[in-house]
């Protein structure tokens, strides 16, 4: 797939649709480490608030 863009006349727009989707990758999973970072963190929270038997 990468071969094909390189070879191809749509060259510059391949690497710019290659850096858009990175982009979109890149935001997707910050987000998602995000969230999963403070559900984690409420979890824990949830645990340690919980009375030990």
């Amino acid at each position: 797939m990468v071969g094909e863009y390189v070879k191809g006349e749509n060259n510059w727009t391949g690497l710019v649709g290659w850096g858009v989707t990175a982009a979109i990758a890149g935001s997707l999973g910050s987000l998602f480490g995000l969230f999963f970072g403070l559900f984690w963190a409420l979890y824990c929270d949830r645990l340690v608030l919980q009375p030990q038997f």
